[in-house]
């Protein structure tokens, strides 16, 4: 029994392949995770010319990486 269960967790193993390195092993950064939950408005501009608002320049940047857009600036969001 205890050969049946470790030939399953083997198994398990070889089957879900080769695990990949961290992000970091690589020289890729990942994208920002979570930002503080502080408000302080910007409009960025993106390098194809669009242009959204966001609740502070971490969370501009965490979509930025995500959805792999270049910021082209940023400033405080127009009232």
């Amino acid at each position: 029994m205890i050969v049946i269960v470790g030939s399953v967790a083997l198994l398990g193993a070889l089957v879900t392949g080769p695990v990949s390195p961290p992000p970091e092993a690589s020289g890729v950064q990942p994208c920002p995770q979570a930002c503080a939950m502080i408000y302080e408005p910007v409009t960025c501009r993106f390098e194809d010319g669009t242009a959204r608002a966001f609740g502070n320049r971490c969370t501009a940047d965490a979509y930025a990486c995500s959805h792999n857009a270049r910021i082209a600036g940023c400033g405080a969001k127009r009232r």
